[in-house]
């Protein structure tokens, strides 16, 4: 029997805000691409979403409860 689809996680910036703002190590990785990227408050969010979300299946569910 074949195991059910996994449903992809897509960026969404306003889950990424709920949930950087209860986690103080995405905080800080969010401050850090915000310095990198200071014009592109969106890009920054993404970067921290690629980096530290996506290919992990907690941190996949943390986002996704956001």
């Amino acid at each position: 029997m074949e195991s059910p689809a996994k449903t992809a996680t897509v960026f969404n910036a306003a889950k990424m805000e709920r949930l950087i703002e209860n986690d103080r190590f995405l905080l800080h990785q969010f401050i850090d691409a915000i310095e990198k990227h200071p014009h592109d408050y969106d890009r920054a969010l993404e970067v921290v979403f690629n980096s530290y979300i996506l290919e992990d299946s907690v941190m996949e569910r943390k986002y996704n409860q956001a």
